[in-house]
């Protein structure tokens, strides 16, 4: 997955890994927090997944979109509230037969 490219919320300037802006000199940091607290959300979202958890990676997945939207983030949101929607989460620690 790409990820999206960051840009400066001030001068849209494209960041460069600093947490001031090269463009305008804006103060990033809270913005680069953020972004890296979605990124964390859509892993866990993604694990959630794996674990045939649909209905809390949809709820993941929301949370990082909220925070900071990506075209690749809509599309992991979009899959796992379509199978939140049509599919039973499993039982935990269901005992194999």
């Amino acid at each position: 997955m790409q990820a999206k490219t960051l840009t400066c919320p001030v001068c849209k300037a494209h960041l460069n890994g600093t947490n001031r802006c090269s463009g305008c000199g804006a103060d990033l940091s809270r913005v680069l927090v953020v972004a890296a607290q979605a990124a964390l959300l859509r892993e866990q979202a993604r694990e959630a997944l794996g674990r045939r958890r649909y209905g809390v990676a949809s709820d993941l997945s929301a949370r990082a979109q909220f925070l900071h939207h990506t075209p690749m983030g809509q599309k992991l949101l979009d899959m796992a509230r379509i199978l939140a929607a049509t599919r039973v989460e499993p039982l935990a620690d269901m005992p194999a037969t």
